[in-house]
């Protein structure tokens, strides 16, 4: 039986073929990077919504009784809580709610929570917010205390972040004192700041 001849593919042939494939496969690679950048410039920013006015006016203009206790002290001075800020920090976490809260913020300090409960200061529940500073910034700007920042009068100021849970919280506190002072404003990073700047005293 004679033999089958031989099969012969030219070089070039495939060197064009293979080419050919690699251009077709680039094309499909780009088309999908293209596709993906164009979805994603069409997509809109989340832009965060600003916080809505804080109204001091319709907070208490009175500190703590005598002789309460516990009793919350902001650099020793005996302070009552009347405004509660709270939002969490980033755009896809929820703030907790007023229900939750002063659980939540007994970790900040240990026997908070029987403050707030009792004290019963207004909260308010922000939208999230990008970073630390900015929630300070923005929270002693809504705040508005009197005099200058607070200082000379009886109101003050906390705000910073914390973490509880697992979630970083951003929290802004209102106090008032049954005196003025020269406290004003402080921020607070981190949990070992919060309570350097407050504390707790039992009688």
């Amino acid at each position: 039986m004679p033999e089958s001849p031989e099969l012969f593919i030219p070089w070039n042939l495939l060197i064009v073929v293979g080419v050919a494939i690699g251009a077709l496969l680039l094309i499909v690679v780009l088309g999908v990077l293209l596709r993906r950048l164009f979805r994603r410039r069409q997509e809109p920013i989340l832009a965060l919504e600003p916080p809505p006015p804080l109204q001091l006016e319709s907070l208490p203009a009175e500190g703590p009784a005598a002789g309460e206790n516990p009793c919350l002290e902001l650099h020793g001075t005996p302070v009552k809580i009347t405004l509660i800020v709270v939002a969490s920090s980033g755009r896809v976490q929820v703030a907790p709610s007023g229900d939750f809260l002063p659980s939540l913020l007994e970790n900040l300090l240990p026997g908070l929570e029987e403050i707030i409960r009792r004290d019963q200061p207004e909260t308010v529940r922000w939208p999230a917010q990008l970073s630390s500073n900015g929630f300070s910034q923005t929270f002693f700007s809504n705040a508005k205390l009197p005099g200058d920042q607070g200082k000379g009068t009886a109101y003050s100021a906390v705000a910073g972040r914390f973490e509880t849970g697992g979630h970083a919280l951003l929290l802004g506190l209102v106090v008032c004192a049954n005196r003025p002072n020269s406290i004003g404003q402080e921020t607070a990073e981190h949990l070992g700041q919060w309570r350097n700047l407050l504390r707790i005293r039992r009688a």
